[in-house]
Order: structure tokens, then C-alpha cells, then sequence
């Protein structure tokens, strides 16, 4: 069991009281914080766990029904408060933990006094040590990482493992904050604590990147579950289970980087010959080679295979942050006005190009690369299925639940052939498409990532929307 601290707090406009106090504990292990009686108590008892509270009444003049208020704050609490006038006790029930000190037995009346609440603080701390030290002993020989720590961060317990991990041997980690053991400690806990609340009685898995004292980076993949013990905890335990699932993702994504980098390099190779020999053909066929039409559908399919390659890589490379982004959905999709990609499409055709978003922005958890990602590979479908002219319609809806994003092609002429349409990319919702594209499993699997759906649907003969709908908060999924 670590050492436990008497935490004091003095409400007094000088420093006599206090004074007196550090000389009466002088280096038993206690924590005292000196506050003035313009301070509201109250919010810093709902901040700070207190054992003790000591008020000077002659300066602070609490009420009866303030005291009755500090009381609730923390029902465990002990209060000694030095004033002449006792008849507030007399409002009080169950006043047992209030304790009414005379000025002038500052000197005799008060060590007594301070003495016994120490006492009875240390029995109720220590009564059960044997059983202590059995646990403490028993998280000691565990293995993996074991850390015990308050709502606030700092650190109430950490075993064997996790002091050679982090090279706090001797206990010295008393005192310190988890965010000092963690890269972007303060953002990381922050949304740690943060995803907790949605689901407080849930354990949740984390894989953190831990900081030593050696600044080398220590990966753990770790469960956390909270506690409540008259204020919350948090235990954060090593899974090595959890940790080789996550190894194997971990392990599994550069290899799928590296495949998609050597297929690319493969692709490119006959792709550049092709280019070049296109190339070399059209200058010496000069004018007569223009408006050839076995050439410019070879032109069009090694700018295909350009492309594919060019999303092959994007994808494969694409990588999750621990904490992921609140990414506005209508700044993502304005940036696309002036992605070069679609800015060629909309100048080399008559496609009208509008963007329709709900104010204010719609907010997502998650990372905007990929919804970028996401969207474009929408919008350079829907120049493909359009051809040369048309019109294309970006609309957001916004709920407090969820997301609407609506892809609206409106068509030239009416159109029958599937083969020119969000259908014969993508199948209607929940069907197997009917053809394959590397856009098709883009797009599918990032929508699969948020948890989304999507919908197709003809308005009319010149109309086809496709609606995608993601919820904004994990409850909702």
C-alpha cells in the first residue's frame, strides 16, 4: 500500500494557525494548503479531497447552514473551527465531526485535538495493512504494467513492472501525473478520461505510447476501468491478449503499405513505357495522329491506370492517430473547391460544381484524411458518371445525432445505362455492386470505419442522390 497523506486545509487570514499545525506534525506525512476567507470553499472541497478542514471562524464567520453545506460536499470530512460563538453547532445535527476550539486554547486544546485526528485518520488507513501488503504484493508480481490513478492523473499506485518500465524505482513516482509518462500526455489523458464518461462502466483498451525517463518510447496496449471510492479512479492494467491483436494490426498495415508500394512500382513500369511509346506515336504521326481515336482511348485508359496507382498508394498509407480529430465535415468538403484534381474536372467540362452546407459546421470524431479521401473519390465518380456536362449538388444536413452528406447528379439527358451511374459504382445500399472499382473499396471501407450507411436513390428520369449518414457520437453507433 503507498504512503496516504492527512490532507489539511486552513481557512485563516493570517498564518498562526497554520504554523501551529506544521509544528504539531512536523514530518508525519501530511499535505496542508492555506486559504483565505474570500476563497468559496465549497468549489475547492468539490476539487480537492480533503481529510481535514480548519477554519479561523473569527475572520471566516461561517453560518450554520454554510457549514451544513461543506459537510455535504464531503460527509467524511472533519472540520475544527476556532471561533468564541458555539451556538452554530446548536443548528447542526450530527455535529460529531465538527469540532469547536476557543481562541485561546490554540496552545492546549488544539495539539490534543490535532493529535487525535491524525490517529483516527492513520487507524482507518492502515487497520486492514496486512491485507494492504497482500495486494500490493499480488500487483507487484504481475507481469504486465499495473497503474492506479486519480480523476486528476496523478499516480496512487504503480507496480514493480511499471517502475523498472519507467525507471521510478523506490516509490519516487509518488506525486507524479500519468501525463508526464505519456507523449502528448495532456491531450492523450484528456481524451482517455473524455471517452470514459460516455461509457463509465465499460472497459475501455488503449494502445499508449509511454515516455521513460530515458525519453525512449515505451508502446502498451492497456485496458481501463473505473472505480469509484468516494471519488473516481482509474486502474490501467497491461493486456497482453489485447496486445497481440494490436501487434499483428500494427504489423499488418506497413506490410500492406509496402505491398501497395511494390504493386505500384510494378504498375508504373509498362504504364511509363506505354506513355512514352503514346507519345512518341502522336509526334510522329503529327497532325494526322489528332483526334485518333484508338489513341486517345489509350491515352484515357494510362491516365486510368495512373490514377488507380495514384489511390492505391493514398490509401494503403492512410494511418489513425490515437486521438482522433473533431473534423468539420463543411471545411473538409470546401477544400475541395480548390483540390487540383477537381478543379482540372470542373475546366475540362461543363459540370457545375455547388456546394450546399447546413451552418454551423457539422462536427465528426474521426480523422480528416480519410473523409477527404472519402468525399473526392465521390465527387470524381460523379464527373465520371456525368461525362461532359451536368450538374453536381454537395448538400449537409446536420442532427444532433447525425450526419447527412448528399452527393445529387443531375444528368444531361435521362439515363438508363447503369453503367453511368452511383449504382454501378457502388450497388444499391446493402447489395454486392455489380461491378469492382478500387473506388468501391475505398469507399466502402471508410464508410464502414465510421459506422455509416449509404443510400441510392433516382429523384426522377435526370436525377440520381446518393446519401451517406453518419452518426456523431459513439452512443449513436
Amino acid at each position: 500500500m503507498t504512503t496516504e497523506y492527512l490532507k489539511i486545509i486552513c481557512v485563516e487570514e493570517g498564518t498562526e494557525i497554520s504554523k501551529i499545525i506544521r509544528s504539531i506534525y512536523g514530518s508525519l506525512h501530511y499535505l496542508l494548503e492555506t486559504v483565505t476567507p474570500d476563497e468559496d470553499i465549497h468549489q475547492i472541497l468539490k476539487k480537492r479531497l480533503a481529510n481535514l478542514l480548519v477554519i479561523d471562524n473569527s475572520a471566516a464567520a461561517y453560518s450554520a447552514s454554510e457549514l451544513r453545506l461543506i459537510r455535504q460536499t464531503n460527509s467524511k470530512l472533519t472540520i475544527i473551527l476556532i471561533g468564541l460563538d458555539s451556538s452554530v453547532l446548536n443548528e447542526i445535527d450530527n455535529c460529531t465531526h465538527i469540532k469547536l476550539i476557543l481562541p485561546d486554547e490554540l496552545v492546549t486544546k488544539f495539539p490534543l485535538l490535532l493529535s487525535d485526528v491524525y490517529s483516527d485518520f492513520s487507524s482507518a488507513v492502515y487497520s486492514g495493512l496486512s491485507y494492504g501488503k497482500l495486494i500490493k504484493e499480488s500487483l507487484n508480481k504481475i507481469a504486465g504494467l499495473v497503474l492506479i490513478v486519480d480523476s486528476n492523473g496523478e499516480i496512487v499506485f504503480l507496480n514493480q513492472t511499471g517502475e523498472s518500465l519507467f525507471c521510478l524505482k523506490g516509490g519516487i513516482y509518488q506525486r507524479s501525473n500519468v501525463m508526464e509518462l505519456l507523449v502528448e500526455g495532456h491531450k492523450s489523458w484528456k481524451y482517455m478520461t473524455e471517452k470514459n464518461l460516455n461509457a463509465p462502466k465499460e472497459t475501455q483498451t488503449f494502445l499508449l505510447k509511454f515516455i521513460n525517463s530515458r525519453d525512449e518510447i515505451v508502446l502498451k496496449t492497456v485496458l481501463m476501468q473505473r472505480i469509484e471510492i468516494e471519488n473516481p479512479y482509474f486502474i490501467l492494467q497491461e493486456s497482453f491478449r489485447a496486445a497481440e491483436t494490436q501487434e499483428r494490426t500494427e504489423q499488418e498495415h506497413p506490410i500492406l503499405e509496402k505491398f501497395a508500394e511494390s504493386i505500384a512500382n510494378e504498375l508504373l513500369n509498362p504504364v511509363n513505357v506505354v506513355s512514352g511509346r503514346l507519345q512518341l506515336i502522336r509526334q510522329a504521326q503529327g497532325e494526322q495522329g489528332k483526334g485518333n481515336k484508338n489513341l486517345d482511348a489509350i491515352s484515357r485508359q494510362v491516365q486510368r491506370m495512373d490514377e488507380i496507382i495514384a489511390k492505391l498508394l493514398t490509401f494503403a498509407r492512410l494511418k489513425e492517430d490515437f486521438v482522433p480529430q473533431q473534423v468539420q465535415i463543411n471545411e473538409v468538403l470546401q477544400s475541395l473547391r480548390m483540390d487540383p484534381s477537381i478543379s482540372r474536372l470542373v475546366e475540362r467540362s461543363r459540370i457545375g460544381l455547388t456546394f450546399d452546407l447546413q451552418k454551423p459546421s457539422l462536427l465528426i470524431t474521426g480523422q480528416a484524411s480519410h473523409f477527404d479521401l472519402l468525399f473526392k473519390t465521390l465527387l470524381e465518380i460523379g464527373f465520371d458518371c456525368l461525362g461532359s456536362a451536368g450538374e453536381i449538388v454537395v448538400r449537409t444536413i446536420g442532427t444532433n445525432s447525425a450526419i447527412n452528406v448528399e452527393f445529387i447528379l443531375m444528368y444531361p439527358q435521362a439515363f438508363y445505362n447503369d453503367d453511368l451511374s452511383f449504382v454501378s459504382y457502388l450497388g444499391e445500399a446493402e447489395k454486392s455492386t455489380r461491378r469492382k472499382y478500387i473506388e468501391t473499396t475505398i469507399i466502402n471501407q471508410i464508410i464502414r470505419q465510421y459506422h455509416g450507411r449509404y443510400q441510392i436513390s433516382r429523384l426522377d428520369g435526370q436525377t440520381e442522390k446518393l446519401e451517406l449518414l453518419f452518426y456523431n457520437n459513439e452512443e449513436a453507433q
